[in-house]
C-alpha cells in the first residue's frame, strides 16, 4: 500500500482527506511546513499533498526544500489550494509540482489524482531500477556503481571509518569464450557474479559487474584481513566449481584473479588514486600467475 504524507494546517482537511483516501494508502499527517518536511524525510512516501497557504513554511517553501533534498526531490507533490489565480499555478509547477487539488474536494477528482501520480511515481522506480542492473547477471550495473561508490566514500569520510574495495576479474577468459563459445562465456560470468554477491557479509556490501568479465565489490567499514577473506573465499569458491579451462594458461579449471585495497579515507585522499591502487593490485595478481588475491592497505 502506498505511502501519502498530508501536510495542511486545517484539521478539517486533514480528515476529509484521509477519509477519501484512508482505506486505499497509509496516510501521515502534518500541521505545518516544518513538521510535514521532518516527515516526509522520515517516511519518504509515494506521494505528498500539502496546502500552499500555511503559517511559517507555505506549501511553496515546502516544495522548494523537498526539492533541494535528494532523498526527497523525486517525490511528487500535488498542492491543495483555494487559490485560483494562475500566477499561483506557474509557480507551483516551476518548482516542481505534479498537479493542483482545489477546495472544496471532490472525492473523485481527489481519488483519480492521486492513483495517477502514485502509479507513475511506482512505475518510475521500477524503470529506474532496471535501468541500473546489469542484462545478463541481474547484478547493480556500471552506472549503479558509480553512484553508490560515492555514497559509501562520503560516508566512510564523515564516520571516519576504513573502505575496502576489490576487483575481480575473470582468467584468460578471451581464450574461453574463443575455445568454447558465447553462451558458454556468458555462463562463467553468471556464475561468477552470482558467487561474488553472495559471498557479501554485511547489509551495505556491494557487488556490481563493472564491464566485460569484470566485478567491483564494495566493503564499507571493513579492514583488510575481513575484505581480503571475502575475496579469497570468491576466489576458491570459483575455483571450486571445476569448470574446465583447457585454454587457460594458469589452471585447467576456470578461476578468477582478484586485486583489491583499504583505506581510510579523510578527505584529502583523492578516490581516482584509490581506484588506480585497487586496478593495479588485480594486475599484480595477474602477473604473478593469475588465480590469486593480492591486497593493499593505503595510509
Amino acid at each position: 500500500m502506498h505511502k501519502i504524507v498530508l501536510i495542511d494546517d486545517s484539521t478539517f482537511n486533514i480528515k476529509v482527506l484521509t477519509s477519501i483516501l484512508g482505506n486505499n494508502y497509509h496516510i501521515y499527517s502534518a500541521y505545518s511546513g516544518q513538521e510535514g518536511l521532518d516527515l516526509v524525510q522520515e517516511v519518504l512516501p509515494s506521494l505528498v499533498l500539502v496546502d500552499i497557504i500555511m503559517p511559517g513554511l507555505d506549501g511553496f517553501q515546502v516544495i522548494a526544500q523537498l526539492k533541494l533534498n535528494e532523498k526527497t526531490r523525486d517525490i511528487p507533490v500535488i498542492f491543495l489550494t483555494g487559490l485560483s489565480d494562475t500566477d499561483s499555478e506557474e509557480q507551483g509547477f516551476a518548482l516542481g509540482a505534479v498537479d493542483y487539488i482545489t477546495k472544496p474536494f471532490s472525492p473523485n477528482i481527489v481519488k483519480a489524482r492521486v492513483k495517477t501520480h502514485t502509479e507513475l511515481y511506482e512505475y518510475r522506480r521500477i524503470v529506474e531500477h532496471i535501468a541500473q542492473l546489469d542484462g545478463l547477471t541481474g547484478l547493480p550495473n556500471r552506472q549503479h556503481y558509480e553512484r553508490r561508490v560515492r555514497e559509501l566514500w562520503s560516508l566512510a569520510v564523515q564516520e571516519e571509518t576504513l573502505f575496502s574495495m576489490a576487483l575481480v576479474s575473470v582468467d584468460f577468459f578471451k581464450e574461453y569464450r574463443e575455445k568454447y563459445g558465447y553462451t558458454y562465456g556468458d555462463d562463467i560470468i553468471q556464475s561468477v557474479g552470482m558467487i561474488s554477491q553472495t559471498m557479501l557479509r554485511k547489509s551495505r556490501d556491494f557487488c556490481a559487474r563493472y564491464g566485460g568479465e569484470e566485478f567491483i565489490l564494495l566493503f564499507p567499514d571493513t579492514d583488510k584481513d575481513s575484505a581480503a577473506a571475502i575475496a579469497e573465499a570468491i576466489r576458491s569458491a570459483v575455483e571450486g566449481l571445476q569448470i574446465p579451462h583447457a585454454t587457460s594458461a594458469c589452471s585447467s579449471v576456470v578461476t578468477v584473479s582478484i586485486g583489491g585495497a583499504t583505506i581510510a579515507p579523510n578527505g584529502e585522499n583523492d578516490f581516482e588514486e584509490f581506484m588506480d591502487t585497487v586496478d593495479s593490485m588485480l594486475y599484480e595478481a595477474k602477473e604473478q600467475g593469475a588465480n590469486q588475491v593480492v591486497w593493499a592497505e593505503v595510509r
